[in-house]
């Protein structure tokens, strides 16, 4: 089995992919399955953040992909945090 550390954008009128980022991206999150990700928008910006996952044992990390910059940033959390988990919502 394969894992990838890339992420693409669907358009649903176009019907066109787009890759936003890979492997190589800076401050890209190491290759992991069962992420949690959830889109939001914060100060008029649109973000994807992504927790947890696992690649042999289950990660704990979270990290936002600013869509207009199309970067990546690892996230510090302070205080109550999550377990490290996969595969949740």
């Amino acid at each position: 089995k394969c894992r990838f550390n890339d992420l693409h954008e669907f358009d649903s009128i176009t019907q066109e992919w787009k890759q936003l980022s890979d492997e190589k991206s800076m401050n890209a999150p190491e290759v992991r399955g069962g992420p949690a990700l959830c889109p939001m928008r914060h100060n008029d910006k649109d973000y994807l953040f992504l927790f947890g996952g696992f690649k042999g044992l289950q990660l704990g990390d979270s990290h936002a992909f600013d869509i207009e910059k199309g970067q990546w940033e690892p996230l510090t959390a302070n205080g109550d945090v999550p377990e490290p988990r996969s595969v949740h919502c």
